[in-house]
């Protein structure tokens, strides 16, 4: 079994590794010759996340066969901290020795690392959340970033409100409130579909991890039904693509 993948910028591997790292702490991903995919809940299981990278991602790759590793991602973002701006990186899976190579390579230096593998590859395939969503919103994503970062001032939490004009974000604490009104018709919103009007709370801290690995240029896609969870996607660099899935704060419990 051969699992090999070359990126001629290590950065595209390093934004996957952060925006998996900021939900959960290791990982598990199937692998075949379409690419890699990954899905995974974090310890409190409020959320969710959701990762394809698609053979067409790497600069080269090649997978023999059908196979499932599992990594530490705090280990792995550990070294991806380490590769400059102009390092390539080869990633090889070595089922033999139960490792994970790791080639960053630069016009003067080359390093390797490896990480060994984690144990039971055997568990089922996490299911993905049935939901009819009733709010699709596609956004640029730094208006949205803005709007948590505006949210966090003031709470913990955030209200969004869709009604057939606008989307509210919202949010208050104990020293004030906020509240950020996007209208229907501003250019910042490519899609804006309200079957039913939605309204719900989530935890400010989860979106903002989030919505750390979109660039502010992005598109950023959002679904979400009262009082269910949220669904948020984007494509990574590349042309891969990360959902996430949060839980709501349903009013009156913790």
């Amino acid at each position: 079994m051969v699992v090999k993948g070359f990126f001629e910028e290590a950065s595209t591997w390093k934004t996957i590794i952060e925006a998996l790292s900021a939900l959960v702490k290791e990982i598990y991903f199937s692998a075949d010759e379409s690419g890699l995919h990954a899905r995974a809940i974090d310890e409190a299981h409020i959320a969710m996340v959701d990762l394809q990278v698609p053979s067409s991602v790497f600069q080269d790759y090649k997978c023999t066969g059908e196979t499932k590793f599992g990594i530490s991602l705090t280990e792995m973002m550990q070294i991806m901290r380490r590769a400059g701006g102009s390092d390539s990186l080869e990633l090889t899976v070595d089922e033999t020795k139960n490792k994970l190579k790791l080639q960053l390579k630069s016009d003067k230096v080359t390093r390797n690392f490896s990480l060994s593998l984690l144990g039971d590859t055997s568990g089922e395939e996490i299911p993905i959340p049935k939901i009819e969503f009733n709010t699709i919103i596609n956004i640029v994503a730094g208006v949205f970033k803005d709007a948590i970062k505006d949210a966090e001032v003031v709470g913990d939490y955030i209200l969004l409100e869709a009604t057939a004009d606008m989307l509210k974000v919202a949010a208050e604490g104990d020293t004030g409130e906020v509240e950020v009104i996007i209208d229907k018709e501003t250019d910042t919103l490519y899609k804006y579909e309200v079957r039913e009007e939605s309204k719900a709370i989530y935890a400010l801290k989860y979106l903002s991890d989030m919505t750390k690995a979109v660039s502010a240029a992005e598109n950023l896609e959002i679904e979400y039904s009262s009082d269910m969870p949220l669904k948020i996607g984007f494509e990574t660099i590349g042309g891969g693509k990360l959902e996430y899935f949060l839980a709501p704060r349903i009013e009156g419990n913790e």
